[in-house]
């Protein structure tokens, strides 16, 4: 390569961080303006991220690009909702106490002399806080609009579809053509094995940065296609999602994220048994067994690869979480860091960019890194904003079981899942899905339903009588149990 083509490469890489900065600036006054399209902006973009950063590597300006249109969101809803900063609905007080002790932990700990860089506490507070209003802001969603939950599953549903066929035609064209796409795309390749065959695993990114991403998204839309699936619905619409499912079956199966095969499975299980849809269930069972022998064709070589070794025993996650979780787990709780944590940031895979590229050996620790950086203390209030959040999703799932919604059910079993498993939520897409998703389902129950409102499945909720509240508005109270807002805010939960 000589002197004139680095010149123009150079160019083309200055001409391509314009014109992104450009659009995601556009999509940030879109946000400003109407913040609840931004929210679908957000989704949408998430879904492209890992794509725009390949494209623009090595530049990190990428990393910021999501970040500018959360914050465009939280400045355009707070702005349209500034008259209810103190609304109890919107922001119920069991949540905001626990949240504000994460918040006091996490800046208190920016203290911490173990932490060495002031850039590496704001990494922490970015990871830790910046996604965690989002949850308001699907509660305001959600009150506002009392489809709100059904209408966003089924855009994020539908919009998975390019994401997971992305994925589906890297494995399909192997590594070594990914790998000539570029730097940003190679530097996402990951390959497993040989396990049970001689054969290399080959685990696509799809459309997002790494493998691991692409795994955590789509766990949570294989767990929305199997609850739109059961919700009511016109038939094209019905088989619209089951087209989806097909696709994104395939996808986690290509994909080769054992963690997923294992953790779907429960998740569809304890959406039966708590949303009580058995019959539904029982008259989907031949459908599913059809999408699920067409993944198994498909992912066949993958299949016969892993499975294997997945059914070899419990050694096979013993090991894992001996090495990752365990070990490291009572090291620092032995450590003479395990009351006060190391600081804000200290134990992020994200602080590599601003400590000089050094990752902390306990990033992929889940449950260690919160004990690793906030100590005993910081665990507990964790464990506290987890716990107030699936409060009230545990309400809302209740609520919803007597009207046949199935998304705010499948929201909660998420959470939990997601939360136990993953610990800490620390990289995307889940840092998204999982606060949104959990301000949309708890929102659901605590809607400002009229009398001519209709419900996710299309039928309207019974009639009921209006209960004033102090300044004169009317609340609706829905005959299922639902607690009027007037009461919401009075108990302040």
């Amino acid at each position: 390569m000589n002197t004139a083509d680095v010149a123009a490469l150079v160019a083309r890489f200055d001409l391509g961080i314009v014109l992104a900065t450009a659009v995601v600036l556009g999509l940030c006054a879109t946000a400003l303006f109407c913040w609840r399209r931004g929210v679908l902006l957000l989704l949408g973009y998430v879904t492209i991220e890992g794509v725009v950063s390949a494209l623009l590597y090595p530049s990190t300006l990428p990393l910021l690009f999501k970040d500018a249109l959360v914050l465009a969101i939280y400045a355009g809803a707070a702005f349209a909702l500034r008259h209810r900063w103190r609304d109890r609905v919107i922001f119920p007080r069991s949540v905001v106490l626990p949240m504000a002790a994460l918040v006091a932990v996490s800046v208190l700990e920016m203290a911490n002399p173990h932490v060495g860089s002031v850039l590496v506490g704001l990494v922490g507070l970015r990871v830790t806080l910046l996604y965690m209003p989002l949850f308001f802001v699907g509660m305001a969603l959600a009150t506002a609009t009392p489809q709100a939950l059904a209408r966003v599953v089924r855009f994020l549903v539908f919009l998975s579809v390019p994401a997971s066929i992305f994925g589906i035609v890297e494995y399909a064209i192997g590594s070594d053509q990914v790998r000539a796409f570029g730097a940003g795309f190679a530097r996402s390749l990951y390959i497993v094995g040989p396990e049970s065959t001689t054969d290399l695993i080959y685990r696509p990114a799809g459309s997002f940065a790494s493998t691991g991403e692409f795994g955590a998204f789509l766990f949570f839309v294989a767990l929305l296609c199997l609850a739109a699936i059961s919700a009511r619905g016109s038939g094209l619409l019905r088989w619209a999602t089951v087209a989806v499912l097909v696709v994104t079956a395939v996808a986690v199966v290509l994909q080769s994220q054992r963690q997923n095969w294992v953790l779907i499975p429960i998740a569809f299980i304890a959406f039966v048994a708590l949303s009580g849809r058995v019959r539904s269930v029982a008259r989907n069972a031949p459908l599913l067994i059809v999408i699920l022998a067409v993944a198994v064709v498909v992912g066949g070589g993958v299949l016969r690869n892993r499975v294997p070794h997945l059914l070899s025993g419990v050694s096979v996650y013993t090991e894992r979480i001996d090495n990752q979780e365990l070990n490291p787990l009572l090291n620092t709780l032995g450590s003479r860091t395990a009351l006060l944590g190391r600081g804000t940031g200290t134990a992020l895979g994200q602080a590599r960019y601003v400590n000089g590229g050094k990752v902390p050996s306990s990033f992929e620790s889940d449950w260690n890194i919160p004990l690793v950086m906030y100590g005993v203390a910081g665990v507990f209030a964790l464990l506290w904003v987890y716990l107030a959040v699936v409060r009230l999703l545990w309400k809302s799932a209740r609520r919803a079981r007597k009207r046949a919604d199935p998304f705010p059910i499948i929201v909660l079993v998420y959470f939990v899942l997601s939360a136990a498993v993953q610990g800490f939520i620390a990289y995307p897409p889940q840092n998204v899905y999982f606060w949104l998703f959990a301000g949309l389902a708890a929102g659901t129950s605590r809607s400002l339903v009229g009398s001519n409102s209709e419900g996710t499945d299309g039928q309207p909720y019974p009639e009921a009588d209006p209960v004033p509240l102090a300044d004169g508005v009317a609340d609706d109270v829905v005959a299922d149990g639902t607690r009027s807002i007037a009461q919401a805010r009075r108990r302040g939960d």
